[in-house]
């Protein structure tokens, strides 16, 4: 059996739950194919969307914010389907030519490429929605697939905004397994070859590195203790990784390139501070990793918040002297930290990833009968 992932480039997270679901169905026996949905399409769209998403994130995020909201309060939805549903022609011949027994599209983008697929061409293979958010997205309510694959305690909304309730399922954001697997704080120390007896902190924007992580970090080590050790995940920025490295160091924090070893980093650290993408807030949170968010962008972010905030999975910071504060007081105090903890544990201790296989497996039975 051979599933095809769709996903899209503008931003980590998605390729991490593409990941994720692939290494849980390989346990099965299943093959999974990740592709980039934005392959299909001309590179001159295909360059605006991922340059444009990145820019308005990076330099603009007010703006970014603004039509992210405008989108969920006026935008049916339907002109977004209908310009994306379009390149089904495109994507059509590598469905044919591979055969593949299920679709999962990590991306609204992906999935609205899906419904062209499904709805114009009449091509109907076994698909399905995951949200890697925590809010029903602009669009998710037109899409025509099997299934939707949505965070828990959600259904509410996501049919208020018009997704069928009996094509619904709260499967929790999928993340690696390897969260789910105990790992002690020594254990993942010793791998990432850590001191043992020190305090530390993370500090990530994701993998677009954008935040202005380098005044943050002075900021804040200052205020810290003097045991404690700061590692700043630059993501894919060379030109941050660089401007904190060398010469340009800080006492006490060091610079990581991008790293695929997140889950040993989270079961090492005792706090991180971050940016609220959907993905790494919930790799945080199943991991049972104190997290502070900061810099939130209007819509996704400010709805991931949103969500972990009132479950008492996580706080929040508005500036840099919030932040700087509220990381000195958590640090400091091991009982809010295991409050926080406990609650993470309450909420995310269903492996999501694992249900979300299930699903796709009891999905394609049911179309076999």
């Amino acid at each position: 059996m051979t599933y095809l992932i769709l996903t899209c480039h503008t931003g980590g997270g998605h390729n991490a739950a593409a990941k994720a679901i692939k290494e849980e169905a390989a346990k099965r026996g299943i093959t999974c194919v990740i592709q980039d949905a934005l392959a299909f399409i001309p590179k001159p769209k295909e360059d605006f969307v991922t340059k444009g998403h990145s820019l308005a994130y990076k330099l603009i995020p007010q703006i970014y914010g603004a039509g992210y909201k405008y989108a969920e309060n006026h935008v049916s939805g339907q002109g977004m389907l209908k310009d994306y549903s379009k390149y089904a022609d495109k994507i059509a011949p590598y469905l044919k030519e591979h055969f593949f027994d299920a679709v999962i599209c990590v991306h609204v983008f992906a999935a609205m490429v899906m419904t062209g697929v499904r709805r114009d061409l009449g091509i109907q293979i076994p698909t399905a929605f995951v949200a890697t958010d925590y809010t029903c997205s602009p669009g998710v309510n037109t899409l025509d697939v099997d299934r939707w694959f949505i965070p828990r305690d959600m259904t509410t909304e996501f049919i208020s905004r018009g997704v069928p309730a009996e094509k619904i399922i709260e499967t929790g954001i999928p993340v690696s397994g390897r969260l789910y697997q105990s790992v002690s704080k020594q254990e993942a120390r010793e791998k990432l070859d850590l001191p043992q007896d020190k305090a530390i902190v993370l500090l990530s924007c994701g993998t677009i590195g954008s935040g202005g992580l380098r005044t943050k970090a002075a900021s804040i080590i200052k205020m810290l203790d003097p045991n404690t050790l700061m590692y700043v995940l630059t993501g894919n920025n060379r030109a941050l990784l660089k401007s904190m490295s060398g010469k340009m160091a800080i006492d006490r924090v060091t610079a990581l390139p991008f790293t695929s070893q997140m889950d040993l980093w989270m079961s090492a650290a005792d706090m991180l501070l971050s940016k609220a993408g959907g993905l790494t807030s919930t790799e945080a949170v199943t991991r049972g990793l104190p997290v502070i968010f900061f810099d939130a962008v209007p819509g996704l972010e400010s709805h991931n918040i949103e969500y972990l905030i009132t479950r008492g999975c996580a706080l929040s910071a508005n500036n840099n002297e919030q932040l700087s504060n509220r990381t000195m007081k958590l640090l400091s105090s091991p009982t809010a930290r295991r409050i926080m903890i406990d609650q993470q544990r309450r909420y995310f201790h269903e492996n999501s990833v694992k249900r979300l296989v299930d699903c796709m497996q009891e999905l394609k039975n049911a179309t076999l009968e």
